[in-house]
């Protein structure tokens, strides 16, 4: 369960520094008409037709993105102390069934 935590934290971390990466967008969208269309003997609107349209986009102040991935990566910290603590206790669980075990009198 503690290493499943650590995961999500990770990917929440991943999630959060997207934000404050370089983004590309794209568009193609084609258009085709019945028939072309002509005025005074020249084509006006041709029978297929292409656009196409691109973005680039680059955060220059993110302070949301940045307190969400340090956020994130403060979740990713008590998620590993906890799998610590969890490794903790059952090596003192672990030693506790030994001491007992060897405490105990032969049959």
């Amino acid at each position: 369960m503690a290493a499943t935590e650590i995961l999500r934290a990770e990917s929440l971390i991943r999630e959060a520094r997207a934000a404050t990466r370089l983004q590309v967008n794209g568009n193609v969208t084609t258009t085709t008409n019945a028939q072309t269309i002509e005025f005074d003997g020249s084509v006006v609107t041709p029978r297929n037709q292409v656009a196409a349209a691109a973005s680039f986009d680059m955060p220059i102040l993110a302070a949301a993105a940045w307190a969400r991935r340090v956020q994130a990566a403060e979740g990713k910290t008590v998620a590993e102390l906890s799998l610590a603590n969890v490794r903790r206790q059952i090596a003192f669980a672990t030693a506790a069934i030994i001491g007992l075990h060897a405490a105990s009198p032969a049959p």
